[in-house]
């Protein structure tokens, strides 16, 4: 992301990308994953949520009611309350 943002990075000057891309190597996930959505936030966002929950084999997704795309800030609390609970089961 920040490649394509921010072209002249001297945070990643060499990467080119992966290969092969991210999205087509999540079933290699072999931790828990939490992805955390505000149920305001835009249909792309929920939509690569989804996305992500259905390649990361026993991936867990919360939503947390409204919010928006700044959850953390907007509702901390109940945020942690979810992040919490996840890293104790």
């Amino acid at each position: 992301m920040a490649t394509r943002a921010l072209r002249l990075s001297p945070l990643a000057p060499n990467c080119t990308g992966l290969d092969p891309p991210a999205i087509g190597r999540l079933s290699e996930v072999r931790v828990p994953a939490l992805i955390v959505l505000g149920d305001k936030d835009t249909s792309d966002i929920h939509a690569i949520g989804e996305l992500i929950h259905q390649g990361v084999p026993g991936s867990r997704v919360e939503r947390i009611r409204d919010v928006g795309h700044t959850l953390v800030m907007e509702q901390p609390a109940e945020f942690n309350r979810i992040v919490e609970i996840f890293l104790r089961d």
